[in-house]
């Protein structure tokens, strides 16, 4: 469905304008509300509305809204690396990686250049991360500075031919999941089918990936959705802690003073300690950034707090004592 230019005027005497572009699906939605409504809706010109100021109100809270969740978003940076294969024989730019690229864009999410991931699409390290090794996959990400890594497969073949016409069928099959590169967790991973035609076999095996990357693109948007809004919601968070530069005593001190001084962290489990640096994961009322604000704005008696490193899941401390 095409693009729409939105053309709205405004003041008294109606001599202010301005435009907005939005998808053809907001006209159906916009023309619902003015028939509601009982205004008239009318085209001036090819490809251009006019609509009065109620309809505008609701448009512009949605386009506040659009913002709101494509700023919201943007706190991800996603790196995106599926090879493509149609019998065997490597594809150049990847029709489904292109799709879930697309798709994560149009969401308002940060995406790893494209060009910079053709660079390692097919090489021995994206192939071993591919097959399972979220190692790897993490340090993949992590030195393009991404928070998030989508890596995969897609492959295509024929099905058969179509006569008359002499069109050719494909079935195509992509599979990747989504590694937080911060923890090496695997936050979503699913595979999707589906066919394409065309009379050049190699463009059908295109067009079936392309329409699959489109379903599994749309599968990841669901579930990041998911992860942001528990993260960004007043429910308990799970956060990892890592803290430099105290002995075991001095750290269990520490763990007293976060304990006593943050109404908002519920339980502090430690995970390990060595060579003066201890790990736990922290139980907290809010997010990893409110909680690193809180930790540089409160005081904590006897103990000066640096943060070396807050990741969307991770905060690194430096922490020293002020009292012997």
């Amino acid at each position: 469905m095409k693009n729409y230019w939105f053309e709205f005027r405004y003041g008294p005497n109606r001599d202010l304008m301005c435009k907005y572009s939005f998808s053809g699906y907001l006209v159906m939605v916009l023309v619902k509300l003015a028939h509601i409504a009982k205004n008239k809706l009318y085209v001036p010109c090819s490809g251009q509305l006019r609509i009065n100021s109620f309809v505008f109100c609701i448009f512009f809270i949605l386009i506040l809204a659009t913002r709101a969740n494509c700023a919201t978003n943007g706190n991800f940076r996603v790196m995106v690396i599926i090879p493509e294969y149609h019998i065997s024989h490597f594809v150049p730019d990847p029709a489904g990686e292109t799709e879930i690229i697309r798709i994560l864009l149009e969401n308002g999410y940060k995406v790893v250049d494209q060009q910079q991931t053709a660079k390692i699409r097919y090489n021995d390290e994206v192939t071993a991360a591919i097959k399972g090794d979220s190692q790897l996959a993490t340090k993949i990400g992590l030195s393009h500075g991404a928070e998030i890594i989508i890596v995969g497969e897609a492959f295509s073949e024929t099905a058969g031919r179509l006569v008359p016409g002499g069109f050719i069928t494909c079935r195509s099959r992509i599979e990747a999941r989504a590694i937080k590169t911060d923890t090496g967790e695997i936050i979503a991973a699913s595979g999707k089918y589906a066919s394409g035609l065309d009379v050049a076999e190699f463009i059908a095996g295109k067009k079936a990936i392309q329409k699959a990357g489109v379903e599994l693109g749309q599968y990841f948007i669901d579930q990041f959705s998911s992860k942001m809004n528990n993260k960004n919601s007043n429910a308990k968070s799970s956060i990892d802690l890592i803290v430099d530069g105290l002995n075991y005593e001095k750290f269990v001190k520490f763990k007293s003073g976060l304990l006593n001084n943050f109404q908002e962290i519920t339980e502090i489990n430690q995970q390990s300690f060595s060579n003066n640096q201890a790990r736990a994961e922290v139980n907290y009322s809010g997010s990893t950034q409110s909680l690193s604000e809180q930790l540089m704005s409160r005081n904590i008696i006897g103990y000066k707090i640096e943060i070396e490193e807050v990741t969307s899941n991770r905060i690194s401390l430096l922490v020293k004592t002020t009292t012997k």
